[in-house]
């Protein structure tokens, strides 16, 4: 248990400094990226078309920077 909780905050922490030393815009990008991938149904075909959609749109949203 208490593995996990130390494990837990160690990617959390990994995770802001990360986003602290990219730029707010990539940051928001990634963070855009992450949601819509987490939003993508568990079905093999639709899913893997939804994360293409979402790198797509990662990378639409890295270059308007």
């Amino acid at each position: 248990m208490h593995y996990r909780i130390c494990k837990t905050v160690t990617i959390v922490l990994f995770t802001m400094l990360a986003m602290f030393c990219l730029s707010c815009t990539e940051a928001k990008c990634k963070i855009d990226q992450t949601v819509c991938n987490y939003d993508c149904p568990s079905t093999i075909g639709v899913k893997q078309a939804c994360e293409q959609k979402c790198n797509l749109l990662y990378d639409i949203c890295r270059s308007q920077k």
